[in-house]
């Protein structure tokens, strides 16, 4: 009758309790598990095709952005007209065109220092360095 008994009476009423608390668990609000699983798909295909939809438009400024500068580029004079479409370049291209025009900027600087007179120079390379 001690804890035998006590043991039975609490292994069978647990039993009987961990099979209604379990339902009760398993649904939240009332709904049915099935519910809840077309509810949380439902929610997961919006947010995939929201991501899809802030791509596109995210694509599409970048274009427009794009466009506008190889318009820029093709209106100023002095601008090397290699840049329009350097979007569209693989890696390496861009890093040889890089280096080209790097090389372009340091001849220009270079050209600019030496028809300068020398102590304009001196003064303007101790500003730099403060």
């Amino acid at each position: 009758q001690g804890s035998a008994g006590t043991g039975t009476k609490s292994g069978g009423g647990g039993g009987g309790g961990g099979k209604g608390r379990r339902t009760s668990k398993s649904t939240l609000f009332g709904f049915s598990e099935t519910w809840q699983l077309v509810v949380n798909t439902a929610t997961t295909i919006v947010t995939f095709l929201m991501v899809f939809v802030l791509q596109h438009s995210q694509n599409k400024d970048g274009e427009a952005v794009q466009a506008k500068l190889d318009d820029l580029i093709f209106a100023i004079s002095k601008a090397d007209n290699r840049l329009i479409g350097a979007e569209n370049l693989t890696a390496a291209e861009l890093q040889s065109l890089r280096g080209m025009i790097t090389a372009e900027i340091a001849k220009a600087d270079n050209a600019l220092v030496a028809d300068r007179p020398q102590n304009e120079v001196t003064e303007n390379r101790g500003r730099q360095q403060s």
